[in-house]
């Protein structure tokens, strides 16, 4: 939820940094883009971390860096050099959150119930930018647009503090935990054994696998056009008020919000 509000505030409040800073929309669009390329550049380096290391740690040092970032983008007004860069490490401390975290998922819950860990896990996505458009609107409504970034990044260091003092890597390790819990998951949890582990270039050659990767990218295309530029749509194109602006575009989200979930009760259903 964080993850993804952190990379929508700016496209709700484009309007308002374009109008106080002069920049037009090209300028706007690459930075935009920056923060798309430090996301696909350290992705998978995130993952192999994830899976190597800590997804724990990972998470935390991924929702660390972005919440930093975050508040430090209303200083990107002075230079655009600046907002680039800030933008572009924005992208890559967010890149490996949903990679560690599906690493971490993998660990704590058992396999015929991962489906809908990760499904739970991922509708995140569209809560973050359901929230993102009503609280963006009103903060700057009340504030002004930097006020946002502030906000958002207090929420992260918020839940990494939370996440740190609650969480281990795996469920032996939590005080918390039963012995029978513990007993259930490592019986039913994904195999995390370094015997007969498929390579990188073997998997990635599996037809079901690149079918996957080209109908992602598509899907990704149409779904980050919505997420940039959506917001400045409706305040420009449409005609809508700031505020406006923040309650519709919560609906396309909402929608994938019922899609994601309801698709996978479907599924479990045999439906």
């Amino acid at each position: 939820v964080i993850n993804y509000a952190d990379r929508v505030n700016i496209s709700v409040a484009a309007s308002d940094i374009m109008r106080e800073t002069g920049w037009d929309k090209a300028q706007f669009g690459v930075a935009l883009s920056a923060f798309l390329f430090g996301y696909a550049l350290f992705q998978f380096p995130g993952g192999l971390l994830a899976d190597r290391w800590s997804s724990r740690k990972v998470l935390a040092l991924s929702c660390f860096g972005f919440s930093v970032f975050t508040a430090l983008t209303p200083l990107g007004q002075t230079s655009f050099a600046l907002l680039l860069a800030l933008r572009f490490l924005v992208g890559a401390c967010e890149s490996a959150s949903l990679p560690a975290l599906a690493a971490f998922n993998s660990h704590w819950v058992p396999r015929q119930e991962f489906g809908r860990a990760q499904t739970v896990s991922i509708s995140g996505t569209s809560i973050g930018q359901m929230l993102a458009y009503p609280t963006t609107t009103w903060l700057i409504q009340l504030f002004s647009w930097p006020v946002v970034f502030y906000f958002n990044a207090a929420v992260g260091f918020l839940w990494l503090t939370i996440w740190l003092l609650y969480t281990t890597d795996t469920p032996r390790e939590h005080p918390r935990i039963t012995p029978s819990e513990v007993r259930h998951i490592e019986e039913n949890v994904l195999s995390h054994s370094t015997q007969g582990r498929l390579s990188f270039w073997s998997i990635l050659a599996t037809p079901s696998v690149l079918f996957l990767c080209v109908s992602y990218m598509l899907y990704a295309f149409i779904a980050w056009i919505f997420i940039l530029w959506f917001p400045t749509y409706l305040v420009e194109a449409r005609g809508f008020s700031r505020l406006a602006m923040g309650g519709v575009g919560m609906f396309p989200t909402f929608g994938g919000f019922l899609g994601m979930t309801m698709a996978t009760g479907a599924m479990d259903a045999g439906i």
